[in-house]
């Protein structure tokens, strides 16, 4: 779960997507649109995709009538132009063209969309907030709740009931994803990548880096490098 926007498009093979509990199986040339807050998971074998993933705030024009809403099915069908346009988008850097295609995107999903009412908006947004914004300094749940005004206990059994991980956990996972971003853009070592990231050490951010990704951070970015 995230505050974005998650397309994905299958391109050969089978994708399958749950989202908020229900189940998509994505054969070529179908796709998803999820909406900010949607829990989701994926599972494919011998399968091409393609993800992209943006900010609600490029596509407001689009978002801010539908904010506390989200589909009744994410599942769609995008025109074969657009999927083109989308793959040519990720050589280009023109704002206006990333917009205008993110926007058709958004049209062809919404004219066959039906919504619904997101419950787990509100609390779980100025949750996400104070994530996002404090990750890297103090982010424990005692000082989440004190901010946001709400009991710590109570914070951590729903935080846990709607996203599926406790609080520390997610945490833990935002840290490690800037770290990884901190690490493929510029030429810093991993203990202050680590460090700037929220870590209090190297060796607690090998422990949770092999605990959410399987393998120590030198296996992973060997891995990387061998595929570009």
């Amino acid at each position: 779960m995230h505050n974005c926007f998650e397309f994905v498009v299958c391109l050969s093979g089978k994708t399958y997507i749950t989202i908020d509990e229900k189940t998509y199986e994505l054969k070529t040339g179908e796709s998803v649109l999820i909406f900010p807050h949607q829990l989701h998971s994926f599972t494919y074998s011998e399968s091409r995709h393609m993800i992209c993933i943006f900010s609600p705030k490029t596509v407001s024009a689009y978002f801010n009538p539908l904010s506390t809403q989200k589909p009744k099915s994410n599942k769609f069908v995008l025109d074969g132009a657009l999927i083109t346009a989308l793959d040519k988008y990720k050589c280009d850097s023109q704002r206006l063209f990333e917009k205008g295609i993110l926007y058709l995107i958004c049209n062809e999903f919404d004219s066959i969309a039906e919504y619904e009412e997101n419950i787990n908006k509100g609390l779980l947004d100025k949750i996400f907030l104070f994530i996002n914004e404090n990750f890297a300094a103090n982010c424990s749940l005692t000082t989440i709740a004190k901010h946001i005004g709400y009991n710590a206990s109570y914070i951590s059994r729903y935080f846990k009931s709607c996203v599926g991980i406790s609080l520390c956990d997610y945490v833990n996972i935002v840290r490690l994803g800037n770290v990884c971003y901190l690490l493929e853009n510029s030429n810093d070592t991993i203990l202050n990548c680590a460090l700037n990231s929220g870590f209090d050490s190297l060796r607690t951010f090998n422990r949770n880096f092999k605990k959410f990704y399987g393998v120590s951070p030198k296996e992973y970015f060997n891995a990387k490098k061998q595929h570009r």
